[in-house]
């Protein structure tokens, strides 16, 4: 597959609904194509705003029937009398696409109608953002600001990509761009801010600002993977077809931008910002912002005498942050959806510079990271493995088994029995296999969001995540809760699976067990994923044919425990992060 998947197919991609023959090859494609991992993205962020809306808006305002509803008992009654499961009736219920569309379309207007933001917000967001790089990004008489951008252009009529990366210096009295030569994409993207007369850092309050004004319109703002989005769409005739600005909501610096034009596509990701000393910058830096004066032999400020003090205090960027090479490559590949159980290892070697190994991935998504990654400070990519070395991956902690222990296993012909029961309770093979699926596929991608948390919790203790610098704690905040919202949804899509099987054969009503209570995220991490792993093992044991099957009324409590403490530690790590 070459092209890119249209919107209905990322649609059917995300409902399960894409025929088998084509979903291999559309899962390798998304894997490998950032425009359709980005579509897919946002389609799951407008799916969530429409079950918004349906909550908020659809469903109170639907009158009650006419006359009672039948008891769920009583219809499930009446479909095992016609010899069909209760699942036959979901299932097929599923398949019918249409519908589902239909009121996703009624539940998406309203929602524009009644709960989208206003333009009002918008301006308001627009100018926070405004105001806080200005303060963060203001040069002195005695600093330069220095900012490091990836660039990666796409070029509309061949769809080529090419990336780059710009080292930009900003003075009180304009700016300076270095370019790699032969380097197009940085290139392209500097001839359109020539033909807008720019002085300025590729990431900077005029440029955008600037940019927003060509685009017209007041902007929308939106929420996707962890930031804070303002859209513009272009209503001219000018060059210029849409920008986008993304920010962390923590720290309100918008450290990425895209720029549509009517050839060419630019993404502007920010590597570096810093606050640096004239002193410290480097000599061709200094000749092109502060040039030597006419009939002088040497710079205009001598090197040895001491620096002015700064018109402005900087906005607590001075320091270096030790911490941000490492916690930019975590977010790189973060939102390239490449923490998710990939073999990609990160480790800080004792030269303080980052080892990323992608040498255990496909060739394609091996291209692909590299240039995702390619122009990061202190970043060595080894794409093949170096002699003989061992895995950089963090142990995950022995997941636990309730205090009481085990349920006891089930003998062949207890679990003969079982098996028995849940075929009739389905109604036929396909549903009961159709069923299982569905809940281990859910289990499977809670486990991977949960893991990669665990995996953050360590490289970044309680200790060592509060003493981080302000961006870079803000974007590991927005790693962390990405993964704990999306393994939250998948509880909650295991809860509305599991509970019919709950109430059929482990009817008793849940204990009242307190809300759990951590002293920092990282705990909650750890007793989530430990919860998560005990569900999907006696889930394993109930479902599929397990070499340690477990009894139905014994088993099916534990699942109801466990799903229970996942979505209470989850719960308590989001309130954590707050």
């Amino acid at each position: 597959m070459t092209d890119h998947l249209s919107p209905e197919e990322l649609l059917l991609f995300l409902d399960g609904e894409l025929p088998k023959r084509h979903r291999s090859a559309a899962e390798l494609h998304i894997r490998s194509c950032w425009s359709c991992t980005t579509g897919l993205e946002r389609l799951k962020a407008d799916i969530g705003l429409i079950v918004d809306a349906h909550d908020q808006v659809v469903s109170p305002a639907v009158p009650p029937p006419p006359s009672p509803w039948l008891p769920v008992q009583a219809l499930a009654s009446a479909a095992s009398k016609r010899r069909r499961g209760f699942w036959s009736r979901r299932f097929f219920r599923r398949r019918t696409v249409w519908t589902t569309s239909a009121l996703a379309a009624a539940a998406l207007a309203i929602f524009m109608v009644w709960v989208a933001p206003t333009p009002a917000s918008a301006k308001a967001v627009f100018r926070r953002l405004v105001e806080n790089d200005q303060k963060l990004m203001s040069a002195s008489s005695g600093n330069f600001i220095r900012q490091r951008v990836r660039v990666v252009r796409t070029r509309r009529r061949t769809h080529e990509i090419s990336s780059g990366v710009v080292d930009s210096w900003q003075s009180v009295t304009g700016s300076y761009w270095k370019i790699t030569k032969g380097d197009s994409a940085a290139s392209g993207l500097e001839a359109h801010y020539q033909t807008r007369n720019f002085q300025a850092l590729p990431l900077s309050p005029v440029v955008y600002q600037a940019w927003s004004e060509d685009a017209g319109g007041e902007g929308i703002v939106s929420s996707s993977a962890g930031s804070v989005e303002v859209s513009f769409a272009a209503n001219s005739e000018g060059d210029l077809r849409r920008l986008r600005l993304s920010t962390l909501p923590a720290a309100w610096h918008v450290n990425r931008m895209e720029l549509g034009f009517r050839d060419d596509d630019f993404d502007v990701r920010e590597l570096e910002l810093a606050v640096v000393s004239k002193r410290e910058a480097p000599p061709d830096v200094l000749s092109h912002l502060e040039p030597v004066a006419s009939g002088t032999e040497g710079p205009a400020e001598s090197p040895n005498a001491p620096a002015l003090p700064p018109d402005r205090t900087p906005a607590k960027i001075s320091a270096p942050d030790r911490n941000a090479p490492e916690i930019d490559v975590y977010f790189a590949l973060h939102q390239a959806g490449a923490d998710l159980g990939e073999p990609v290892d990160v480790a800080q070697l004792p030269s303080g510079r980052i080892s990323v190994r992608i040498w255990g991935i496909t060739p394609e998504r091996r291209e692909f990271l590299s240039q995702l990654l390619q122009g990061m400070p202190d970043v060595d990519i080894e794409k093949e493995p170096l002699g003989q070395q061992t895995a950089l991956t963090i142990p995950s902690p022995p997941s636990s088994m309730a205090s009481t222990g085990p349920p006891p296993s089930a003998t062949d012909g207890t679990r003969a029995a079982d098996e028995r029961r849940l075929l009739e309770w389905f109604g036929n093979a396909q549903l009961q296999e159709d069923f299982t699926r569905s809940v281990l596929a859910n289990t499977t991608e809670l486990l991977s969001h949960l893991y990669a948390l665990k995996k953050l919790a360590a490289r970044w203790p309680s200790e060592q995540w509060i003493a981080l610098p302000e961006i870079s704690r803000a974007k590991l905040i927005a790693m962390v809760e990405d993964h704990a919202r999306a393994a939250d949804l998948r509880c909650s899509e295991l809860r509305f699976l599991l509970k019919p099987l709950l109430d059929a054969f482990s009817p008793d009503a849940e204990s009242e067990t307190p809300a759990q209570t951590f002293p920092d995220w990282q705990s909650s991490s750890t007793k989530s994923l430990d919860a998560a792993k005990s569900l999907d093992r006696f889930l394993r044991s109930v479902l599929t044919t397990d070499d340690s099957p477990q009894v139905l009324e014994s088993a099916l409590p534990m699942v109801r425990q466990d799903l229970y403490e996942t979505s209470s530690a989850i719960n308590a790590l989001l309130v954590s992060t707050k």
